[in-house]
């Protein structure tokens, strides 16, 4: 009878062992994916290279793409922002096809989640469409979508849903490090009624952080253009809208601004005023919830160095604890 009892004991306590070292791995676990270093890469105006302008080359936007893939894991990439401009002649079909092919380094059996934004120089007037009262003329992005519209993305786990019958604008979802993002991309000289969609889509999602990119935002002495004026007074009442990302301007610019404790930061990357159409930046930004910062470097994959000025290399104060 005592040795039944003493074996049974030792058996309680060898299982009891095995349950709080299994409870403690599955806390490391835990702990880790809430706290794990993750990328965004934000790609600025691509349109130098997309067209072979100002000495660009499509080769120059593959070598960012594809060195995008290629250190995903080192480097834990979870998205890709497009700042617009992605070409330089929205007519010419050529173009896409570069752009196209460049993209294609990011798709795949295991494709890195992106989203590009649309520019002006994404935009063309097609001599159907009809002459406005004021004498302007109504563009089409009938390319873009062609080649980045809704069916290239709609079956993709990260798409959201678009506004309206194109891709013009859109939002994805990823979740890194333990929290949830929704990225909102504008087209150039978005409407009221887009805002407005917008505002209701941040409000559907207030359990996301909110990345709003769209092409031209900031000056290049960091205050707001009219859209970037625009689109911060609608937004700035979700708790969620943290972060805007922009192109469109030669050059790069930060701002910061508080609404009700809420702060947004602003992004301006642009080097297409830059040797070789551009000479391939990009702006990486690395997140650290462990550290509650967000550390932006500038690279080019072309010239294989980083940028150290202090516009291009900094850090964000980022709350993401939980």
């Amino acid at each position: 009878m005592t040795k039944n009892y003493l074996s049974a004991n030792f058996n309680i306590s060898r299982y009891l062992k095995i349950g709080a070292l299994f409870i403690i791995l599955i806390l490391s676990v835990c702990t880790l994916s809430y706290t794990e270093d993750f990328t965004v890469v934000v790609l600025p105006d691509t349109q130098n290279y997309a067209s072979g302008h100002k000495g660009g080359t499509p080769e120059i936007f593959k070598a960012q793409t594809k060195w995008i893939a290629e250190n995903r894991d080192l480097l834990n990439i979870v998205y890709v922002a497009h700042l617009g401009d992605c070409v330089n002649h929205a007519d010419r079909e050529e173009e896409w096809i570069h752009a196209d092919k460049a993209f294609s380094h990011l798709e795949g059996s295991n494709p890195i989640p992106y989203g590009i934004a649309v520019g002006n120089h994404d935009k063309y007037i097609y001599r159907g469409l009809p002459v406005l009262i004021d004498g302007g003329h109504l563009e089409t992005t009938q390319l873009y979508n062609r080649y980045f519209g809704v069916s290239r993305f709609k079956n993709k786990p990260w798409y959201g849903q678009n506004y309206g019958s194109d891709n013009d604008n859109f939002y994805h979802f990823f979740s890194a490090g333990g929290l949830d993002f929704i990225v909102l991309f504008f087209e150039y000289n978005a409407g009221s009624d887009v805002l407005g969609w917008a505002d209701s889509v941040l409000k559907k999602y207030k359990e996301r952080r909110a990345i709003v990119v769209s092409h031209s935002l900031l000056k290049l002495d960091g205050t707001f253009g009219f859209q970037g004026r625009a689109t911060y007074d609608v937004l700035k009442d979700n708790s969620n809208f943290s972060l805007m990302l922009c192109g469109h301007v030669l050059g790069e610019a930060l701002r910061q601004d508080t609404y009700k404790g809420n702060v947004v930061h602003s992004l301006l990357s642009d080097y297409q005023g830059r040797e070789n159409g551009g000479d391939g930046w990009l702006r990486i930004m690395k997140f650290s919830p462990q550290k509650n910062k967000i550390q932006i470097s500038t690279f080019s994959p072309t010239l294989e160095k980083n940028e150290i000025d202090s516009d291009s290399q900094f850090a964000l104060e980022y709350p993401m604890s939980r």
